[in-house]
């Protein structure tokens, strides 16, 4: 953004479980429209080709637009397990501040739901960062419809902040689709959530340098997962 003195239209993120809320806060001022996957990125067969005759046959094809195509056609390219989406970045100031409430209104269960927690977190659909690694990554609303749901947790407070958290997410997503998944369970969004005190301590020096951490709204998630994460 500094060398070009704009945000960039539309970033393509051709890699694996970036479609976490965490790199979405970290590149918000940079983009205005974001394209990428919760789980793995299958990129060796992207068809390159069907974009660029886009942008040649449409020079003035909106990003929204672009990004949409390149969303579809990334996902009709491969037949394995997958997940895209497309995101509008100007949503994700809310998002982070509707986590924060989330968060903050969950706290006060830990020590008397963390069993319950830890199960929906558990029945949550995650992803590993590499194959054989753990599930460091939850999908995000679907782990926050499980708790307003099955939780018996009844706070107004907490239940008002998983809704709001839920619609922005639908509002801030122009496109998302996966196949392979149970559905509902892929939602565009994922948020480290690791599933063990081991996992969690392993990478937490480095998570508590994200923009996502560093900032008051995002570090509450942090100290959620500090106190439903130690034994």
């Amino acid at each position: 953004k500094i060398l070009l003195g704009k945000k960039i239209d539309l970033l393509y993120l051709d890699a694996c479980l970036m479609g976490t809320i965490e790199v979405d806060y970290e590149i918000k001022d940079m983009a205005n429209y974001l394209v990428s996957s919760e789980a793995i990125g299958w990129s060796g067969n992207t068809r390159w080709d069907i974009l660029f005759n886009q942008l040649v046959t449409d020079p003035t094809i909106s990003a929204d637009s672009l990004g949409i195509l390149t969303a579809q056609t990334y996902f009709d390219s491969y037949i394995e397990p997958r997940t895209i989406a497309v995101k509008n970045l100007s949503k994700i100031e809310d998002i982070v501040k509707d986590i924060y409430n989330f968060a903050h209104y969950l706290r006060p269960y830990v020590s008397s739901h963390k069993t319950t927690i830890m199960n929906l977190r558990n029945q949550t659909q995650s992803f590993a960062p590499y194959l054989g690694g753990p599930n460091e990554y939850i999908d995000l609303y679907q782990f926050a419809e499980l708790i307003r749901i099955n939780s018996g947790m009844t706070n107004i407070n907490l239940l008002n902040s998983i809704i709001k958290l839920e619609q922005d997410i639908e509002s801030s997503l122009l496109y998302e689709n996966n196949s392979g998944y149970l559905p509902g369970t892929v939602n565009g969004y994922s948020i480290w959530f690791p599933e063990d005190i081991n996992t969690y301590n392993l990478g937490k020096t480095k998570y508590e340098q994200l923009l996502f951490t560093i900032v008051p709204l995002g570090k509450e998630w942090e100290i959620f997962l500090e106190e439903i994460l130690t034994p």
